[in-house]
Order: C-alpha cells, then structure tokens, then sequence
C-alpha cells in the first residue's frame, strides 16, 4: 500500500508545483475582478461531473478490488462507447444553450463536458481497480500541458483575461482525455464497442446515489463559496477563492492516501486496520497545518492586493482537515462497505446544517467573509460526527478527540496571535507534543518506520 500511496503522491507533488505556479502567478497577473471571473468559471465547472447521472460511479465499484486484467474487454468496450456518445449528446444542448444565451461561459461549460466526463471513467476504471500507474499517467501528462499552458499564458502572452484562462482549461482537459483514451484503448486493447443503453441504465441505478451524494458534497464543499458569491458580490468572492486556492497545497499531499485506500479498504474490511489508518490520517493531518505559515507569511510580503484573503486562511485550513479527514477515511467506507444510502443521509443533514449556519452566522453575528469561513468550519466538525457515529467502531476515543482539540485551538491562537514564524515554531512544538502523548500507537510506528530508514540509509553509506 505505501508504494501505491507514494507513486500517487509523486503524481501529486507535480500537480503540487503546478498549483503553486497558478496559486501565484495566475493571482498575480490578473485583476482581483478578472481572477474573480475565472474562479466563477471553475465554480460552475466543477458540476460539470454530475452529466454521467451514476454511470462513472457505477463503473467505479463495479471494478471495486478487481484486476483490470481479467474484465471482460468487450463491456469495458461498450462503456466506453457508451458514454462518450451519450456526453456528445449533452454537449450540443449545452452548447445550443449557450449560443441561444449569447453566454460565453455557458458555450466552455459545454465544451468542457466530454474530456472531464471521460477522464473521470478512465481514471475510476484505474482507482478502483488498484491499477495506480496508469492512473498516475493520467494526471501527470495533465499537469504537465497544465504548466506548459499556464507558463505560455503568464510568461509570453499575459493576459489580463480570466475567460482566456478558463478557455485554456478547456483545452488542457481536452489533450488529458486524447491521451488517457489512447492510452485506455492501447493498454486494455478493449477499442470502441456499441451504445448499450441497457448498460448505461446498469451503470447509472447502481452508481446513481453515489453520484447524488457527490453533487451533495460538492455543494457543502462550496456552499460557502455561493454564498459569499451571491451576498458579498465578485470582489470579494474573489478574496475568498483565493484564499480556497491555497488549499491546494494541502490537498496535494492528502489526495494520494484516499484515491489508494478504497482498493485496499474493498479487499481487507478489517477493523483493526481502519482504526490505525484513521489515527494516522488524523495525525499527517494536523502536522500539514504547519504549511499554513509560510503560505501567510507569502502572501502578506507578496501579495498585498489579496491581504482581505488572509484572516479566512487559518479557518478554512482547518476547515480543510476536517473535510479530508471524512473524504479519506469516512467516505472511502461508505464505498467499500456499499453503504451509499447512509453517505448520502449524512450529506444531506450536514448541507441544511451548512446552509443554517451560513445564514445564522452571516446575518447574526456579523456580515462578512470571516462569518462564512466560521460556518463552513462549524459544518465540517459536524459531518465529521455525524460519520463518527455511522462507524461505531471508529468513533473518536477521548485521546483523539483531545488530540484534535488541543490542535485546533493552538493552531487558531498562534495563526491569530502570533508572527507566521513564531507561530509556526509554537505550533509544532504543541504538535510534538501532543503526538507523543495522545497518539502512542502512531508515534511508536512513526518512530519505528525512522529508525528502519536510518539503518538502511547507514548501510548504504557504509557501503559506498
């Protein structure tokens, strides 16, 4: 598992650099409204996968813990062919839509919908079915057009224009999906079959609740955003997506671990081995928040035209590993275990819960970015919770729950009270602490792994 893990990471530590390169560059060049516009693009794209209606997540645990070897190459064929002629078919209502509008947002939402629809099944077909190499293909060859693109926009043709930006992710997308179907086709050898409705049918009921409760994630996930887009207007909308962008940075590092756990969690179902992937989930977790420093302390000497940006950052952080916690962890049994119905109640409390507290906390206690970033943490505790108790046999244990307390409210007082770099030293300091106090078992296994990788690294030497 450390291996798939580590070869999804690498993957992301190119997707790492490629974020940071548009969490600086992109900001930097374009207006605060013009960064404003493109982030509103990626807003609204981000639904653009729910046009599968299931049939990605069906495909997705239907090849759950299988070797993609041994599929029968002629269904694999025929989904193939399936979709893509099924999202052409969306695609040109769209783009009449779009047109008819005169919306030049609307008419790339169109555009956007066959690449991403179809990267998305190559991409599950891989996941689920533990094949991590292709899968880490896929996102490399993205990221890197991504750079290349990004780089020639910025560097060369630098445009003050956020709709040339979201045309140029159109595009992007559009070379990851002619590479991911050529690679597809050549490593399955499975080729273009025949439109099956019968199978789009199959594929859609199964993964349908699943593809639901994803639309119900990505609107608590950015519930705030609509919120902050719909009452405070584009400027600061702007401030706020900003602020989300650094995010990335966090995600690069938390992404391989869930995109690998759901092979090995579909095969194991064991007890035990869930409780000591969840404290060390929990554990990397709150270590990553000492990134959260230097990324303030860049944006305070650098990026003064976005400094509205940095009181969210220390919420929405946080905010962030509480969401990760359930997406790695929690959402990953909801998977394994087929519990879909479950996942998606535990959705659906949490958004009314969300949209309650935004309005509570925003005309309440006071009208601001800051209310908004106060509420989506607020709901993240929450749904975590919720997950807790699904999962009786994970349910936080008193010196979890004190670990995370005890780090929730250092990493607040030293973000709010401290310079970024006392802060950061105070911060890891309370961390070391608490690690070796509250999470023995984990510390222990960190210790152990260090230890290991010290004598081997002492025996290479020698050798030399």
């Amino acid at each position: 598992m450390i291996k798939d893990i580590f070869r999804v990471f690498t993957t992301n530590m190119i997707k790492f650099f490629v974020a940071l390169i548009a969490t600086f560059l992109i900001p930097a060049l374009l207006s605060v409204d013009e960064y404003g516009y493109y982030k509103v693009f990626g807003l609204y794209s981000a639904y653009i996968g729910v046009l599968h209606f299931g049939f990605c997540d069906g495909v997705f645990l239907n090849y759950g813990g299988k070797s993609l070897d041994k599929t029968d190459k002629h269904r694999t064929a025929d989904e193939q062919t399936t979709l893509i002629i099924f999202e052409i078919i969306m695609t040109l209502i769209l783009l009449t839509v779009g047109i008819v509008m005169k919306d030049i947002i609307v008419v790339l939402l169109a555009l956007d919908v066959v690449p991403v629809i179809m990267v998305t099944l190559y991409t599950y077909i891989y996941q689920s079915s533990g094949d991590f190499k292709r899968y880490a293909r896929i996102y490399n060859f993205q990221s890197l057009v991504t750079l290349v693109v990004n780089s020639l926009l910025v560097f060369v043709i630098k445009p003050d224009s956020g709709v040339l930006f979201s045309a140029a992710a159109v595009g992007i997308n559009y070379a990851a999906f002619i590479f991911a179907m050529i690679s597809f086709n050549r490593n399955t050898k499975a080729g273009m079959g025949r439109f099956d409705l019968s199978l789009f049918k199959s594929h859609a009921v199964s993964g349908f609740l699943l593809t639901v409760g994803n639309l119900s994630f990505l609107l608590f996930d950015s519930i705030d955003r609509w919120f902050v887009k719909g009452l405070l207007g584009l400027t600061f909308f702007s401030y706020y997506s900003y602020a989300g962008q650094l995010l990335s940075a966090l995600n690069m590092f938390a992404n391989p671990i869930g995109m690998t756990l759901f092979s090995y969690l579909s095969r194991k179902k064991s007890r035990e081995f869930e409780r000591r992937i969840k404290s060390a989930v929990i554990s990397m977790l709150f270590f990553m928040l000492c990134g959260v420093f230097p990324l303030r302390l860049i944006v305070r000497l650098f990026y003064k035209k976005y400094e509205a940006a940095l009181p969210l950052m220390n919420v929405l952080f946080l905010a962030q590993v509480f969401m990760l916690l359930n997406m790695i962890i929690y959402v990953n049994l909801y998977k394994s275990y087929k519990q879909q119905k479950k996942y998606f109640m535990s959705l659906v409390t949490v958004i009314a819960a969300s949209a309650a507290f935004n309005a509570l906390f925003y005309f309440c206690i006071k009208k601001s970015m800051l209310s908004i970033a106060a509420a989506t943490l607020a709901s993240m505790i929450l749904w975590t919770v919720i997950n807790s108790l699904n999962f009786k046999s994970l349910r936080l244990g008193a010196r979890k729950l004190m670990f995370m307390l005890i780090l929730s409210a250092g990493f607040m007082l030293t973000g709010t009270l401290m310079g970024e770099l006392a802060g950061m030293a105070v911060y890891l300091v309370l961390f070391a602490v608490s690690f070796r106090l509250l999470m023995p078992e984990i510390w222990q296994m960190f210790i152990s792994k260090l230890v290991s990788a010290a004598k081997g690294f002492g025996n290479t030497f020698r050798r030399k």
